[in-house]
């Protein structure tokens, strides 16, 4: 552990004494290659590589020192990106890794055309080291609500027999042989403690690619980075960035502006940044919210576009696609499966997975507020009404011809003087006049008055007004020129994946589950592990895939049948 703080301190140090020059890269390029900071290989356990649109494409991701397996505390961000043939990116995410692992799902759309797929794994660290670095794993999509199959279909294929794999000792089934909605009970008592996903899936006929198991991967690079030249990059040490720029058309100084980022909502995330001397900017994201809505604004000036940087892919051409397709005969399958898939769609309101989100710190805690639930007074029908009857320590005012709000201030500065912040559902508002005049305040919950002079990046503000609506919707609606609306994920929010517990409810829903248990975070602890069977016949296999604290791969398999 200290070998690995030493040499994440010794990046840390190195990229702090160099600027970013082309000169300079090159100089951080030889001071990280003298400073043996090792190479990282990434792992990707997918719950399967045959999907319908429609299903859920399950994966963990397990980010290792080279050399050792054991997990590396380096990279604090994974990069997870499905690849058509083009090239083509149809689904990307950034991903928090937590002790060197995440995991997350991809709901495969049903305008996904069928075709062959690929599945990219990798850090940026990676990228040093070329592309044969980076974790692939094959996947065959297969579309059922198109009639445009031609780039799948053959003329007869050879079906897939189930068969026994190896290493199935240290996994103990209570049965064989089960019913439908019966309950399955595994002991894995001799699984060392380590990190580990668990899979249970029916078991698919039609020939697809072979899921890598942990024990059989293998990246051929050495332990140390190439740091080619013209391939520089460096790792993430700090978690998820947001990165960009602002350019005015207009002529205006893009130095030291105030840009917010915001992520409304309930359990909403603010924060703000100011621009360099070239206008560029970035953001250090959090980890834990569940929005994907998200807000990209200058401050109190127009007349700035704001450009974000994106995510470079690494360089793809040397991917090969396999070529697995479907006859006559896979029409029943398919269809039976997609039947399975609609209905387990349609009842998923009631059988969700759960999130489970940390407490997001809020950019005001701590501040004395003065809060106002709307419900406790008498209703009004205007925002401006409202602040007039119910809520003393601000005000609405005429300027110009525009609404504004006040806020009165503390003594010595007890008067209505000076611009506060305005913040709705997590949005700050530099202009409120529209708000004021047509919002219904109906739809408010709860307003806050927070009196206190409040710095906002370098900006001063005369106290702050955060104004809560019941559905915390007020982003739905939100229109201003001078944001910049987009989509953001935490990539790191954790889920308890839906697990069907029949002991608890007397079964009347249909349950065509052919996925009877997705569970990533299993860590050799626990040494039994439960789930109940679907009304979907057949052989299903169970894959445990992982490392051991010391980072021995581990990759068990059984199986059992539903009749």
């Amino acid at each position: 552990m200290k070998t690995k703080m030493k040499k994440r301190i010794a990046i840390m140090i190195i990229v702090a004494v160099f600027a970013f020059t082309a000169q300079a890269q090159q100089n951080v390029r030889l001071e990280l290659k003298n400073a043996n900071v090792g190479a990282e290989q990434v792992y990707a356990q997918v719950n399967t590589s045959m999907l319908l649109t429609g299903e859920y494409l399950y994966y963990s991701v397990y980010c290792l020192e080279k050399g050792t397996n054991t997990r590396s505390s380096l990279s604090k961000i994974a990069y997870v990106s499905i690849l058509n043939k083009a090239g083509e990116q149809v689904f990307n995410e950034t991903l928090d890794l937590k002790n060197g692992k995440a995991y997350g799902d991809y709901f495969v759309p049903t305008n996904l055309p069928s075709g062959n797929y690929k599945l990219l794994a990798y850090t940026n660290w990676m990228k040093n080291n070329g592309q044969d670095s980076f974790f692939e794993q094959d996947l065959f999509i297969v579309n059922p609500y198109t009639s445009a199959q031609t780039a799948i279909r053959k003329d007869s294929l050879v079906y897939r027999k189930y068969a026994e794999k190896g290493n199935s000792g240290k996994l103990k089934i209570t049965g064989n042989t089960y019913g439908k909605r019966e309950k399955v009970q595994l002991e894995l008592d001799n699984l060392p403690k380590g990190s580990y996903s668990v899979s249970v899936r029916q078991f698919d006929s039609i020939p697809h690619p072979s899921e890598r198991s942990a024990v059989a991967f293998n990246q051929v690079i050495s332990g140390k980075n190439t740091f080619e030249n013209g391939s520089f990059t460096l790792p993430d040490l700090r978690g998820k960035l947001l990165s960009g720029q602002i350019r005015s058309s207009q002529g205006l100084s893009v130095s030291n502006k105030k840009i917010a980022l915001s992520v409304p909502g309930e359990e909403y995330f603010l924060r703000i940044a100011n621009t360099k001397d070239d206008g560029s900017f970035y953001f250090n994201v959090p980890e834990n919210f569940t929005e994907e809505k998200a807000f990209v604004k200058v401050l109190d000036t127009a007349g700035f576009e704001i450009k974000l940087s994106e995510q470079q892919l690494p360089h793809i051409e040397k991917l090969e696609f396999e070529d697995y397709g479907v006859d006559l005969k896979s029409q029943k399958w398919i269809e039976d499966h997609s039947v399975y898939n609609q209905i387990e769609n349609a009842y998923f309101s009631l059988k969700p997975d759960t999130v489970r989100v940390n407490q997001q710190s809020n950019l005001f805690d701590g501040l004395d507020q003065i809060e106002y639930v709307l419900d406790e007074y008498t209703r009004f029908k205007t925002v401006r009404e409202t602040f007039v009857e119910v809520v003393p320590y601000a005000r609405v005012r005429n300027e110009n011809g525009k609404m504004a709000f006040r806020v009165l201030g503390k003594a010595p500065y007890q008067d209505f003087q000076g611009i506060p912040l305005v913040v709705i559902d997590g949005i700050p508002v530099s202009d409120p006049d529209e708000f004021i005049r047509n919002y219904e305040s109906v739809k408010i919950d709860k307003i806050k008055v927070i009196q206190d002079k409040f710095y906002f990046g370098s900006a001063l503000y005369k106290g702050v007004i955060i104004i809560q609506t019941f559905n915390a919707d007020f982003a739905e609606n939100y229109r201003d020129s001078s944001a910049k609306e987009i989509r953001l994920t935490s990539g790191n929010i954790r889920k308890n994946y839906f697990r069907q517990d029949y002991s608890k409810n007397d079964g009347n829903l249909p349950d065509f589950r052919t996925q009877l248990l997705w569970e990533p975070e299993f860590t050799g602890e626990q040494k039994d592990i439960s789930f109940y069977t679907s009304d979907v016949p057949g052989i299903y296999e169970i894959s445990v895939q992982g490392f051991t604290a010391e980072g021995e791969p581990v990759s068990i398999y059984g199986s059992f049948k539903v009749q």
